[in-house]
């Protein structure tokens, strides 16, 4: 943590109880941190200092860090399917996240750089999802705009007996 700067910086990972480097370079570089993020970690981080171990989220019976697949399966799992949404596992956070930023439509090479994605197509194919809130929305800025308003005479579609297809035309007069 870089608390000056406001940043998180991953500089090593743990992986199945052994120290290792990060999965890339590019995941090393440092993520802005939000100020009420900080503030949270800050009190963390006091909470623990007692244990005298360099990592921040420490087990307090070994001075390294919990097994990801314990917390999985203990407390993620579980809370998933009390939830009602099934099985949850570490990247159900990182595709939520994803969805999120798209959904308060944040430029899609942010969000790239947020999930530390060297390729764009990873983020647009695989982690995030059409929000449907977003798509419904979509859809109504196409449909109120081919039958908005003509002048000041609102448009109707008529669909002639006769056809399978339609044509949009203005409404009579009342």
């Amino acid at each position: 943590m870089d608390w000056d700067r406001s940043t998180i910086s991953i500089a090593r990972s743990w992986v199945i109880g052994e120290v290792a480097d990060t999965k890339t370079e590019g995941s090393a570089k440092p993520l802005p941190m939000d100020s009420d993020l900080a503030v949270v970690l800050k009190q963390h981080r006091e909470r623990t200092k007692k244990y005298d171990s360099p990592w921040m989220f420490v087990n307090p019976a070994t001075g390294n860090p919990y097994w990801p697949s314990k917390i999985r399966e203990n407390h993620l799992v579980p809370a998933g399917i009390a939830a009602g949404i099934g099985r949850v596992g570490w990247h159900t956070f990182r595709h939520t996240y994803s969805s999120l930023l798209r959904e308060h439509e944040v430029d899609i090479k942010v969000q790239q750089a947020l999930l530390r994605h060297a390729d764009i197509r990873t983020t647009m194919n695989i982690y995030t999802q059409a929000v449907p809130r977003a798509v419904r929305e979509a859809n109504r800025k196409v449909v109120r705009n081919i039958l908005g308003k003509q002048g000041d005479i609102e448009a109707a579609v008529r669909v002639p007996e006769t056809t399978k297809s339609f044509q949009i035309s203005p409404s009579p007069a009342a």
